[in-house]
């Protein structure tokens, strides 16, 4: 079923080191008035070109990482894929102004 979609497509995107998958997201933000950022909700596409959202999210974790080529922010988070609960990382990298959804371990 449709639940699947998400996990054949990680499993399809970019494996990197120690099973982590990065797949490029579009993420909707929410900037507190104390200027934090809290992404509310994001869209997919699986292999067959289909767009998916995501908007059952709930972020755990805020990690600021300054890596010297490309300083990104780190939200653990554990969302609702049709009914599946999965723990994952949604990065926001700065530089490039894009976002990242990672899964596995690391």
């Amino acid at each position: 079923g449709r639940e699947k979609g998400l996990e054949i497509s990680m499993q399809r995107s970019k494996a990197g080191a120690a099973g982590k998958r990065e797949m490029e997201i579009a993420c909707e933000c929410w900037f507190t008035s104390k200027g934090q950022m809290r992404p509310l909700l994001f869209k997919y596409q699986d292999e067959q070109g289909e767009i998916h959202t995501i908007k059952e999210l709930t972020v755990h974790s805020v990690e600021e990482k300054n890596l010297m080529a490309s300083p990104c922010t780190e939200f653990g988070v554990t969302i609702n894929c049709q009914g599946i609960y999965m723990e994952v990382k949604l990065i926001f990298y700065k530089k490039e102004c894009r976002w990242a959804l990672i899964t596995g371990k690391g």
